[in-house]
């Protein structure tokens, strides 16, 4: 029998299996979706439960944009037929994300802002999925084009970035942040799903009345080396080369030059003589925000390379000796092969210039290294969203007079990322005070970080050099500086004696170890505890008896108070840790908190609520 077309049939014609077709392509290629999901379900229960305004937050490089994927998918699935993703404002990041969600094969296929103010295209009765950069220009132009489209989805990627209002202590609204505001458009149904590594400057700022007891945690895949990798508690336990240098202006050249013939010999190793490992590596130089300097790197790279491709140069044999003696340090016997690799293949080299200048007339970030030996030279741009694959060493001196903001630093951590294939050759240099003072940003941020994983709104510590975000963006009506005590999450007892057999202040650490293992992680974090061990061979750990307070601020359903809770004795000071048991027998509940004696440790909370 003959087919007849029909046309009302093809209008019935469901597409709402993307999301599974997303997540199957990923299991396909060996990817963790776990993680993923987990993600997504949260944050659709949280627009179905009529949330508008949250944060998904997870480490720098942890696989974000595969999850940003699959929450499209899933959003256009749900009917959401207008999707907008917000990028920082420089073409290199928007063409390598439109790229990621092109090869996604997800339908519709991304467009750039531009593309669709055509008048002939119609967004009313269209699915679409638009890439913008934050900037006034492009935000304008694309308000104007969508301003009678209601139930808008913003996922604004990096979304500390420019986003939040800087003016908020004057005030004022700043201009990205009001125009994101009237892109989104809540009085029409509008959502703003902030997704980023760094969310403090987010919560402190209170941007876009976000609800920060809603926030989502997307938790890192397996393969994933994050900061539990390059910055242990254990700062003696390293799974990679971590090579100090002094980071005085008299020895800069003498580290950087030192630091490229290391990278040139491990390359050079993995080439000859690890088969599955071969291929070209990159070597990421993040030393200043100036152009100038970036130019001064470059034109110093460029002297050493021509002076290794040049055998009658005047220095070529003087490197050449520095490259063999390193090479016989760390693989002995091998630095013959090795310098001969390197003398055949120097001339396989690139080098690539990110900045303002220079990135936007190339649009190439050295994501992927194309040669053999790639450099990447840098500053503000490389400092987040860029994932740089096959990244072998980073030679890192950025550092600051002041205070170190945890956002900033944290998103400067650029060697994180699946990197276990070939993570003990790579290698970090680094001035050991920076390095010391950079892990101290991750330490305090881990500690907020355990906050949103057991759905609490979050709680942002900070002590010595390190402080959670600039101070400008803190809206200082709302944020409060709460004491050196950390609350973990609140639980639940059938009687007291659960508990209190215990908590046994004879022995200490093996009682916390007890209380995690009958009440789970939430009641004292993995994290805590491993701090705890690493740090002293002996910790001196000193438990509270439990108590029901019966301060007048004492909040008696959440367990707190906006001051100190645990008192300070006379012994204080002879204890490295302290741990305090607060609970409310009438509603049978209880909380752990937690004080480092050895740190002078902060809090700053929002403690604004969101209608």
């Amino acid at each position: 029998m003959e087919e007849k077309f029909d046309f009302e049939e093809l209008k019935k014609a469901s597409k709402n299996d993307r999301y599974s077709e997303i997540i199957s392509n990923l299991r396909e290629i060996n990817w963790d979706v776990d993680g993923i999901e987990k993600t997504i379900n949260h944050s659709m229960a949280n627009i179905n439960s009529g949330v508008k305004s949250f944060v998904i937050c997870g480490d720098p490089q942890s696989g974000k944009t595969g999850m940003m994927i699959a929450l499209t998918a899933k959003l256009l699935d749900n009917n959401h037929k207008l999707i907008i993703h917000l990028i920082t404002d420089n073409v290199s990041l928007l063409e390598q994300n439109l790229k990621r969600f092109s090869d996604s094969g997800l339908d519709p296929s991304p467009k750039n802002f531009d593309s669709i103010l055509n008048e002939n295209i119609d967004p009313k009765n269209n699915e679409l999925v638009i890439f913008c950069k934050k900037n006034s220009s492009n935000l304008k132009k694309l308000i104007e084009k969508l301003k009678d489209i209601p139930d808008k989805v913003i996922i604004d990627d990096e979304a500390d970035s420019a986003t939040p209002n800087s003016k908020i202590r004057r005030g004022e609204e700043s201009a990205i942040y009001r125009l994101t505001g009237e892109l989104m458009d809540q009085k029409k149904g509008g959502y703003w799903i902030a997704v980023t590594a760094t969310p403090s400057r987010i919560d402190l700022n209170n941007t876009h009345n976000n609800l920060n007891d809603h926030w989502v945690y997307f938790p890192s895949h397996p393969n994933y080396n994050g900061p539990d990798t390059f910055f242990p508690l254990d700062k003696e336990k390293l799974d990679y080369e971590l090579h100090f240098i002094s980071g005085e202006e008299e020895d800069y050249k003498k580290d950087l030059e030192e630091a490229l013939f290391r990278f040139l010999v491990n390359v050079s190793y993995i080439n000859l003589f690890e088969e599955d490992k071969k291929g070209n590596y990159s070597f990421l130089i993040h030393t200043s925000g100036k152009t100038k300097d970036h130019d001064i790197d470059e034109n110093t790279i460029l002297k050493i390379i021509n002076a290794l491709r040049n055998k009658e140069h005047a220095q070529s044999e003087s490197y050449y000796k520095k490259i063999f003696d390193f090479a016989e340090s760390r693989y002995p016997k091998k630095g013959r092969e090795i310098v001969n690799f390197i003398s055949k293949n120097i001339g396989r080299n690139e080098i690539i210039v990110i900045n303002n200048t220079k990135a936007k007339k190339s649009g190439d970030v050295g994501a992927k290294p194309h040669s053999l030996f790639t450099i990447i030279i840098g500053g503000n741009i490389i400092s987040r969203g860029v994932t740089f694959d096959n990244l072998l060493s980073m030679f890192f001196t950025r550092n600051v007079k002041g205070k170190y903001q945890q956002d900033t630093y944290i998103q400067r951590a650029r060697m994180f990322g699946t990197r276990n294939k070939y993570l003990k050759y790579f290698e970090l240099t680094i001035p050991k005070e920076l390095y010391l003072n950079w892990h101290d940003c991750f330490f305090y941020h881990r500690l907020c970080m355990e906050y949103i994983k057991s759905g609490m709104p979050p709680s942002w510590a900070y002590g010595g050099n390190v402080i959670p975000t600039g101070i400008s963006s803190v809206d200082k009506e709302n944020v409060k500086e709460s004491s050196g005590e950390m609350g973990f999450s609140v639980n639940s007892y059938e009687t007291e004696n659960e508990f209190r057999q215990l908590w046994d202040s004879k022995n200490p650490l093996k009682s916390l170890e007890d209380m995690r293992s009958k009440f789970g992680n939430e009641v004292i974090p993995d994290m805590v505890l491993n701090y705890i061990k690493s740090t002293l061979k002996d910790p001196l750990i000193k438990l509270y008896n439990p108590t029901f307070p019966k301060m007048k601020d004492f909040d008696p359903d959440k367990l707190e108070r906006k001051r100190r809770i645990m008192r300070k004795g006379d012994d204080f000071g002879n204890f490295d840790h302290h741990f305090g048991l607060i609970f409310n027998p009438h509603k049978k509940i209880f909380r752990v908190i937690y004080k480092p004696a050895i740190r002078r440790l902060g809090f700053l909370k929002n403690l604004k609520k969101h209608d």
